[in-house]
């Protein structure tokens, strides 16, 4: 559903239909935030980039971020945006044993993808930064504080209006 695919990008990558695979921009801040906190604070990479590090080793190495973006390249070059969004969608862990959004929205809310809210949706997607720690069964308040923090890009991005997220997030 739209709304589970807005949330995921207003979480993850807001600039996916875009850029070609890597957004220099979000590269560049998040350098600069890592650089100054002297440790990895935030990411970079795009969603296309994500579903590119599964077929990769887990090592934080130049190397491998830069055969990375090469192989995001490559996959923007050959799949639709749909098709790159709905592998993402489909593979990405949240958690719990969820290995794909049709799996966390059955693990955590009992619905199918189909019913999700949009309070639902937002959450999941928060998971996505930190399964562990934003899981919302043993971190509720990390968890509801994250789905604030997307209801409030999707409200920056023209998706929401500021009052329908107030509601949102007075959902359980």
């Amino acid at each position: 559903p739209a709304r589970v695919k807005m949330a995921f990008l207003a979480a993850e990558d807001d600039a996916f239909f875009e850029h070609d695979g890597f957004d220099i921009v979000a590269i560049a801040r998040a350098h600069l935030s890592n650089r100054s906190a002297g440790r990895v604070v935030q990411g970079g990479s795009t969603i296309t980039q994500q579903l590119a590090k599964r077929f990769l080793s887990s090592e934080r190495t130049y190397a491998r971020k830069l055969t990375e973006l090469a192989l995001a390249r490559r996959i923007e070059r050959t799949w639709s945006k749909e098709e790159i969004l709905t592998a993402y969608l489909n593979e990405i862990y949240l958690g719990a044993g969820a290995h794909g959004v049709a799996a966390g929205a059955e693990i955590y809310f009992d619905r199918k993808i189909s019913e999700m809210t949009w309070g639902q949706a937002t959450l999941l997607a928060g998971v996505t930064t930190s399964p562990t720690a934003l899981n919302p069964y043993r971190h509720p308040e990390k968890a509801l504080a994250r789905r604030q923090r997307i209801l409030g890009r999707l409200v920056h991005l023209g998706v929401l209006e500021a009052t329908r997220a107030q509601s949102i997030a007075g959902e359980p």
